[in-house]
């Protein structure tokens, strides 16, 4: 849920903290965060009333497939699909549970967020499905070079409804 009201006034306070910004601090209509949340330019015209209901959360349907090798839930490549497929402007490369049985043992779940460029690990800050619960970013392995970013988590089993057919719905906020 948006911290900033779908109508009467908004404070840029609201609109700070929606980005995950500390409340009072220090904050500009300018700043790429802020214009983020309605997708404006640098230093273009911008009205308060363009920011009703904003939200820093993106909400996915992801289309899953499979590549038949234990990969399930991914949207990238020839299997899968993603819409929308961009997150703060940026491509999403891919959402899913990377499923490995190892022989005679343990079966392990990780889910992968994969986003193009270099990012911070902060770049986002959960992912939520009713399979997954939410995740902080927090709590994920990060790895970044200039090509991807990407976060992990060690699932302790396998998320209802990842199973590699039909589409889920993922929030990235």
């Amino acid at each position: 849920m948006s911290d900033i009201p779908t109508s009467g006034a908004i404070s840029l306070n609201q609109m700070h903290t929606e980005v995950g910004g500390a409340s009072g601090a220090q904050v500009s209509l300018n700043d790429p965060d802020i214009r983020g949340l309605i997708g404006k330019a640098s230093g273009a015209n911008m009205s308060f009333s363009e920011w009703y209901g904003a939200s820093a959360s993106t909400s996915y349907t992801l289309g899953q497939g499979g590549n038949g090798n234990g990969t399930v839930g991914f949207a990238s490549g020839s299997y899968g699909s993603l819409s929308p497929t961009t997150f703060d402007g940026v491509t999403v490369r891919s959402i899913g549970v990377l499923t490995i049985a190892v022989k005679g043992g343990s079966t392990s779940y990780t889910l992968i967020v994969s986003i193009n460029g270099s990012r911070s690990q902060n770049f986002f800050t959960s992912i939520q499905n009713t399979g997954i619960g939410t995740l902080q970013t927090s709590a994920a392995n990060h790895s970044s070079s200039s090509s991807y970013s990407s976060w992990s988590w060690s699932l302790g089993s396998s998320p209802s409804g990842w199973d590699g057919s039909g589409n889920l719905t993922v929030v990235i906020a």
